[in-house]
């Protein structure tokens, strides 16, 4: 499981590959600007926003949004979820094995 920040903590990255528990987690006052370069460094690691048919994003009790991942056609690599540490807009804050 790995967990990554955007900055300021409004956009929260949530990848645990094993548990089929992906999620990104949006605060009140996000940026979407930043939001759409996550979603594009989420999908260039095997996860997309699950489709509108299957799962609508969560509205959480502090007024987040939970948007649900799931993977594409190709499962997600340990060397993917690093490429995710190094981007300029996310930095990692939790590793459990």
């Amino acid at each position: 499981m790995v967990d990554f920040e955007a900055p300021q903590g409004l956009i929260h990255v949530h990848v645990d590959v094993d548990a089929e528990d992906c999620y990104i987690d949006a605060a009140p006052g996000y940026s979407p600007s930043i939001m759409g370069q996550v979603l594009r460094h989420v999908r260039s690691i095997g996860l997309e926003p699950i489709d509108d048919g299957y799962g609508e994003p969560e509205l959480l009790p502090d007024g987040s949004v939970r948007i649900y991942l799931t993977e594409t056609s190709e499962r997600p690599s340990v060397a993917g979820l690093a490429t995710l540490a190094t981007t300029p807009i996310l930095s990692r804050v939790a590793v459990t094995a």
